[in-house]
C-alpha cells in the first residue's frame, strides 16, 4: 500500500489527490464508479493509518476520516475536517459555541445611557424613561395617581386639615423660615394640608423655597408621597416653578427616589410635563448627572413597569 504524508497529501492537486486515494485503496476504475450518487461508504480502517495518526486539525483528530471515505473520494473534504494551517479557516471550521438563553433573559444587559446633547429637542419626561431603562433594563410608563394602590400615598387626617390655618400658611408663603421653625418647636404638625390635600410642602416646592423644603422633609419629617385632589405631588409643583430650582428636586430624589416622576395627575400629566420647553435641556442634564439615583426600588419598579 502506498503511504503519503499529510503535508504531501494537502499539497496535491485535486486530480492527483483522487489518484492517490484510489491507489491507496486499490479501487478499480470502471463502471462501478459511474453512479457516484448511489455509491456506498467504505468500511472503517481502509484509510492510511499513518495519515490518521499524524493528522490534527485545530486540536482535533482526523480519525473520523476513515469512517467517511466514500468510493470516489470527494474533491473537497468535509468542512469540519478541513486540513489547513490557516487559523482563520480553522475558526470557520469550528462549530458555534452555545449559550444559556434562559440565563441571558433573566439578567438583561444594561444599555449605555443616552447623553443629553444627543437628544436635542427631547422632552425630559421621555428622557427620564430612557435613563431608567438604561439603568434597570426595564421599560417603565407613567401611571395616574388614582390608579395606584392606596398604600402608595400617605392619607391625610382630620387633625392635619384642622392644623392648616392662616398662621402657618402665611409663614410658609412668605418664606418666614424662623417662624416656621419656632412653630415646629412648639409642637405644630407641619404635615398639615387643606381639605383638597394641598400641603405646605406643595406650596414650598411651587415657590422654590430650598431651605423650607429641606426643613419640611428633614427636621420636620414630612412625608413626600402625598397628593392633592388633582393627583399632583410635590414633584409636580417643583417642576411647575417658572425658574427651575434643581436643589429641590435633588433633595426630593434623595429622600424617596425617582418614582414620583412617573406619577401623573388626573389629566395624565407627569411632573416634567409641567416644565417649560426652554428648560428641557437643563432638565436633561440634571437627570443625566443623577442617572445613578434613578434606580427604582423593586416594589416601585413592579408598579410602573410597562405591561407588554
Amino acid at each position: 500500500m502506498t503511504r503519503i504524508s499529510v503535508e504531501s497529501f494537502c499539497g496535491l492537486s485535486k486530480k492527483k489527490r483522487q489518484l492517490s486515494i484510489k491507489s491507496a485503496q486499490n479501487i478499480p476504475n470502471g463502471k462501478e464508479r459511474q453512479n457516484s450518487k448511489n455509491a456506498q461508504w467504505s468500511s472503517p480502517g481502509t484509510f492510511n493509518e499513518e495519515l490518521m495518526m499524524k493528522s490534527r486539525v485545530a486540536g482535533r483528530s482526523l480519525l473520523k476520516v476513515a469512517n467517511f471515505v466514500k468510493i470516489g473520494f470527494p474533491p473537497v473534504m468535509p468542512s469540519d475536517l478541513i486540513v489547513t494551517k490557516d487559523p482563520e479557516k480553522c475558526r470557520e471550521a469550528r462549530p458555534e459555541q452555545s449559550y444559556d438563553t434562559e440565563s441571558a433573559l433573566k439578567s438583561p444587559k444594561q444599555k449605555a445611557p443616552p447623553k443629553p446633547n444627543d437628544c436635542d429637542g427631547l422632552d425630559p419626561d421621555s428622557y427620564l424613561r430612557m435613563l431608567i431603562e438604561a439603568q434597570t433594563g426595564q421599560i417603565v410608563e407613567a401611571r395616574k395617581a388614582s390608579s395606584l394602590p392606596e398604600s402608595f400615598f400617605s392619607a391625610f387626617t382630620d387633625e392635619q386639615v384642622a392644623s392648616y390655618d392662616n398662621a402657618i400658611v402665611s409663614a410658609v408663603r412668605e418664606n418666614a423660615f424662623d417662624d416656621v421653625r419656632k412653630m415646629h418647636s412648639n409642637g405644630r404638625d407641619l404635615s398639615c394640608c387643606n381639605r383638597f390635600g394641598e400641603s405646605l410642602l406643595h406650596m414650598a416646592c411651587r415657590r422654590g423655597y430650598i431651605d423650607m423644603v429641606s426643613f419640611l422633609t428633614g427636621e420636620a419629617k414630612g412625608d413626600i408621597r402625598i397628593k392633592d385632589d388633582c393627583g399632583r405631588t410635590p414633584f409636580h409643583d417643583a417642576c411647575w416653578n417658572h425658574t427651575p430650582v434643581l436643589e429641590i428636586l435633588d433633595g426630593l430624589i434623595e429622600k424617596d427616589g425617582p418614582c414620583l416622576f412617573l406619577v401623573a395627575d388626573k389629566r395624565g400629566s407627569t411632573p416634567f410635563q409641567y416644565a417649560r420647553r426652554e428648560h428641557w435641556s437643563l432638565w436633561r442634564n440634571f437627570l443625566y448627572e443623577r442617572r445613578i439615583k434613578l434606580d427604582l426600588h423593586k416594589k416601585d419598579l413592579e408598579l410602573f413597569r410597562k405591561q407588554i
